[in-house]
Formats: structure tokens, C-alpha cells, sequence
């Protein structure tokens, strides 16, 4: 199925590349376990055939050429570290998202904004995703870090809190690891040492194990 449905994708996204002008070399799918997802296995949220029913939301969601071109100059903008050309692009991609889309597209500006020093704007974005998706965990994370450059401690640690509970329920341990060592930094700033130790501590074991689970897959 996986490889069925590897085909089906790469039928889909290379005449939609080649439409905006670009190459597709390669692109990567994640095939995550059903327990993954808090609200029950993906093939019990899709109804008929879950792979076709896959290939039909990318057709229905298929991006324009403006977009794609949007996307594409976004990042050589930011690779370039003109990060007010990238905001510039993110708000128009923000701007043509899908509400589904919409979210991810607020983080990528806030990110953007965030780059370029412009923290009241960075932490607006990152607020509008989160009000846009309670499970954006990207976004709360962003949020805590912020918070924390600003010394404002009680939303920093509500938005760490949030931030730590998303990755938990998604079993993503990279994730959590990365909250504890933003949560242990900020501790850190503060002279919370011995509460920057627990959290950088739980942080590398998180992060050991974790290797060590790739080590054992690759082997």
C-alpha cells in the first residue's frame, strides 16, 4: 500500500510542479503509526478508500503556480536572509491558504517576522495559528520561546505546558525534548539552575534514547 500510494503521489505532484516551472527531484512521505493521531486511526477517518480518498484532497486542495512560486521565493528569500521579502511572500501564501492550510502558513510568518527581529508581529502569528489549530504544537512552542525572551513567564509556561502536551498525546518524543531544552534554556536565563538542570537532563535522555531507537532502525 505504501508503495501504491507513493506512486499515486508522485502521478500528482510532478505535473503540478512542472505547471509552476519547477523540477520535482524528490520529496519524502511520512507513514505514521494509527496511534499517532489522538483522534483514531486514519483509515476509520476516511471513508471508501483511504488512499484514494488521499490522492482526491490533494487534487482538491492543489496549489496555484503563484502559489507554489510564492513558496519557492519565500525560502530563497530567507536563505538569503532577506527576511523582509519572505514576509512579504509568506503573507501572500498565508493569504491564498485553505483553513487547513492556514495555520501552518501563520507559523512560516511568524517565523519570518521572528528572523527579523519583529517580535510583537512574530507573536501575533504564532497566536492566530494557534487560535486556528489548538493542536499546532509548532505554535505554542514559538510562543513559549518568545514569552520567554520577554521575561513574561506565566505565558511562557502555559505555552510551554500546551506545547509539551501536544507532543506527549502525538508520541513525538523529538518534540518534548525539544520543549524541555527551550523550557531548560529559559530556566537557565532566569538563575532557575537547579530547574534548568532538570529539564536539560530530561532533555538529553529523551534525545539519547531517541538516537538510539534510529541506531537500532537503520541497523
Amino acid at each position: 500500500q505504501m508503495k501504491a500510494l507513493t506512486h499515486k503521489v508522485n502521478a500528482v505532484l510532478k505535473p503540478m510542479f512542472a505547471d509552476a516551472g519547477i523540477d520535482l527531484v524528490d520529496y519524502k512521505l511520512e507513514f505514521g503509526h494509527p496511534t499517532d493521531d489522538p483522534r483514531g486511526p486514519i483509515v476509520e477517518q476516511l471513508a471508501g478508500d483511504p488512499l484514494e480518498r488521499a490522492i482526491a484532497e490533494i487534487v482538491k486542495q492543489r496549489p496555484t503556480q503563484t502559489l507554489v512560486r510564492d513558496l519557492v521565493d519565500a525560502i530563497e528569500a530567507t536563505v538569503r536572509r532577506d527576511f523582509v521579502s519572505a514576509i512579504d511572500y509568506y503573507r501572500q501564501i498565508a493569504d491564498q491558504a485553505s483553513d487547513l492550510e492556514k495555520p501552518s502558513a501563520y507559523v512560516d510568518l511568524g517565523r519570518s517576522y521572528e528572523k527579523n527581529e519583529n517580535i510583537d508581529k512574530a507573536i501575533e502569528y504564532y497566536a492566530e495559528a494557534a487560535r486556528a489549530d489548538s493542536q499546532s504544537a509548532a505554535a505554542f512552542l514559538r510562543l513559549a520561546i518568545l514569552y520567554g525572551r520577554r521575561q513574561d513567564l506565566k505565558n511562557a509556561t502555559e505555552a510551554f505546558d500546551k506545547a509539551e502536551s501536544i507532543y506527549q498525546t502525538m508520541t513525538n518524543q523529538e518534540g518534548v525534548a525539544e520543549v524541555l531544552y527551550q523550557r531548560g534554556t529559559l530556566f537557565s536565563k532566569i538563575r532557575k539552575l537547579a530547574e534548568a538542570k532538570i529539564q536539560l537532563e530530561k532533555a538529553l535522555e529523551i534525545s539519547r534514547a531517541t538516537a538510539d531507537n534510529k541506531f537500532q532502525l537503520v541497523r
